[in-house]
């Protein structure tokens, strides 16, 4: 591999999860879809959150990577929890992933995280009340 590589075209890539791994890691901060993960496993996500993803695309996005059951899943709903183009998504997540979620979101909320703080009250309330 010479010069940068798009990894829109790597999701093409089916047949080979080393090149697609290799992609990924070439291309720290370039956006990529949860069809790298797939193809070229979980270790494609390390490092998700210094990955481009515009306001527009952040729904969709933990949608796709809210999929996928990682810890860096959870890190990148939680740094979409309270960004307007995501609305109440995020929480509603955790709330659902409770289960898997809590540790990590109690983790970094004891490492000082004020948006995992607050994500953790919020998380308490919102599975009291149960949302729809």
């Amino acid at each position: 591999m010479t010069g940068g590589v798009n990894l829109d075209w790597v999701e093409y890539a089916h047949d080979d999860p080393d090149f697609v791994r290799a992609c990924a890691v070439k291309e720290p901060k370039q956006s990529m879809s949860v069809r790298i993960v797939q193809l070229g496993g979980l270790e494609t996500m390390k490092g998700l959150l210094k990955r481009k993803v515009s306001a527009p695309k952040q729904p969709a996005a933990l949608r796709d990577f809210g999929m996928v059951r990682a810890p860096e899943s959870v890190e990148l709903v939680l740094s979409l929890v309270g960004k307007t183009s995501a609305k109440d998504a995020p929480l509603k997540w955790l709330v659902a992933h409770a289960d898997y979620a809590r540790p990590f979101v109690e983790r970094s909320a004891k490492a000082g995280s004020a948006t995992a703080k607050a994500a953790l009250a919020q998380m308490r309330g919102l599975s009291a009340r149960r949302l729809p």
